[in-house]
This record gives C-alpha cells, sequence and structure tokens, in this order.
C-alpha cells in the first residue's frame, strides 16, 4: 500500500534539486507543491539545472495554483518535456482534484505553447546571425 502525505513535501526548487543530484533519470513520477511557484520572472528557473532525458513527468495529484509560470518552470530544467500526467485522487476532495487536474491540464497546453516561442526564437537568432548586420547611418 502506497501512502502519500496530506500535502506533497516536495516543490519544483526540490525537483531542481533531484534532476542536479541524479542527472541520469530517463522517466520520472512525483507527487509535488507547485503553488509556491506563481510568478513567471526573468532569472533562470531552477537554478540552471537541466535533463533532457525526461519527456513526460507523472505528477499525480500534485498542487498546482499558476500553471503558465509551473509550465515556464518546467519547460527550462525539463527541455524535452512534452507531457504531464495528472491523475484525479479518488481519496482527496473531488471539487479541489478536478481544480487542480484542470491546471495541470493547462500547464500542458502552455507548456506547448513555451516550446513554440522557443523554437521561433531559435530561428529568428539563425536569421538575425545569419546575416551580416548593417551599421545604420
Amino acid at each position: 500500500m502506497w501512502i502519500t502525505p496530506a500535502r506533497p513535501q516536495i516543490t519544483l526548487d526540490g525537483l531542481a534539486s533531484l534532476l542536479l543530484h541524479c542527472p541520469d533519470l530517463c522517466t520520472l513520477g512525483i507527487g509535488m507543491d507547485a503553488t509556491s511557484y506563481s510568478v513567471v520572472t526573468p532569472e533562470v528557473p531552477g537554478g540552471g539545472v537541466i535533463n533532457t532525458k525526461i519527456t513526460t513527468l507523472s505528477v499525480g495529484a500534485s498542487l498546482i495554483e499558476n500553471p503558465l509560470a509551473v509550465a515556464v518552470f518546467l519547460s527550462s530544467i525539463l527541455p524535452n518535456l512534452k507531457n504531464i500526467l495528472s491523475k484525479d485522487d479518488t481519496d482527496s476532495v473531488a471539487n479541489q482534484t478536478e481544480r487542480q487536474h484542470a491546471k495541470w491540464a493547462r500547464a500542458v497546453t502552455y507548456l506547448r505553447d513555451v516550446d513554440i516561442i522557443k523554437k521561433q526564437e531559435r530561428a529568428r537568432l539563425r536569421i538575425y546571425y545569419g546575416h551580416v548586420a548593417r551599421v545604420c547611418p
């Protein structure tokens, strides 16, 4: 029998620390509390930790408040992440679980949007740096 605490103890920063100490992880399923990461900032999330091997993250019934901020964070530390799997936990309050599940679904949508923005930016930089810059008079 698998017992989970009422509120997950690992945060997104804790996830980044796990990835730093276990760089060869290819799959990951972890319950977490992503509610404290609610603002998108210009700083590099996770202190620059990157894992390119994980493409799907299973979060169970993890807590989340701001799907966009979480998607930006996860996109930075897991640049090849394509999907986030969440599930409804029948042992918890159904209405709260549905809201969390919907927020994780939005995070997946934002994750895809962030990926497209990154690709567009890389293409723009290739075009910009592929041409000799002219000095304007």
